[in-house]
């Protein structure tokens, strides 16, 4: 009996005189708190980790430091992006002025700092977007060797631009070494390009061919011709 009473962990009754009664395993209720810390730093973790490849390649540090100056300039009452953050963020001092009845000032510090952000994403996500952009040109892999030797102007201009937006993962801590973590240039990178199911069905005729005779072959293409027509176009619909 003593045995079984130490398994529960939460034990809830009531005493004799009516009362209620609460009793716990102090051994049981650590295990549980620590099982809640683990579970929440691996999730504090998880969301750090995913935040970097976010904003990759522009570091944390070079982030909030960009953060900070657009503040102090909001601060200051010039406004960089032409009145567009100010009004995308009108919405929000309404919202605060009606709800949580907060001043003037903390309203224009909360603006401010909105705007900031706001600010900060816009030009992390421009400049994926243009990695994203040269990413796309695959010409080098086809240049011969005279080609690299006198390179066109456009090439080096993709060069110096490519390896000028791959230098931003360097700027920030001195004492990091600025490589990227796993998966950090994956929203950086070209979406390959899917094939047709018509075509992938022509492959795969050629490359059963020589393995089959032409009875067998007569049939996977009537397979192949009943699969295009019936599960193909719902696998197109589904994966473009």
């Amino acid at each position: 009996m003593a045995e079984a009473r130490q398994a529960v962990g939460f034990r809830i009754g009531v005493s004799p005189d009516g009362k209620f009664q609460f009793d716990y395993d102090h051994d049981v209720f650590d295990l549980i708190v620590k099982s809640f810390k683990r579970t929440w730093i691996k999730c504090y973790a998880g969301w750090i980790s995913n935040l970097k490849n976010g904003i990759f390649p522009v570091k944390m540090e070079l982030f909030l430091a960009n953060t900070t100056v657009l503040t102090i300039i909001f601060l200051a009452g010039y406004d960089p992006t032409f009145g567009i953050m100010q009004y995308l963020v009108s919405w929000l001092n309404w919202c605060c002025s009606n709800w949580l009845n907060l001043t003037e000032g903390l309203l224009w510090v909360i603006s401010c700092l909105t705007s900031a952000v706001l600010t900060s994403f816009f030009w992390t996500g421009a400049i994926r977007f243009a990695l994203r952009l040269l990413f796309t040109y695959q010409g080098w892999m086809f240049l011969s060797r005279d080609g690299w030797k006198k390179p066109s102007i456009f090439l080096k201009l993709w060069l110096v631009t490519l390896q000028a937006l791959c230098y931003l993962r360097h700027l920030g801590s001195k004492t990091k070494s600025g490589k990227p973590l796993l998966l950090a240039f994956q929203g950086s990178l070209p979406t390959l390009p899917l094939p047709s199911v018509k075509e992938t069905v022509q492959r795969h005729l050629e490359s059963v061919r020589p393995l089959c005779d032409d009875n067998e072959f007569n049939k996977f293409v009537q397979l192949s011709q009943e699969f295009e027509s019936t599960w193909g176009k719902n696998c197109k619909g589904g994966c473009s």
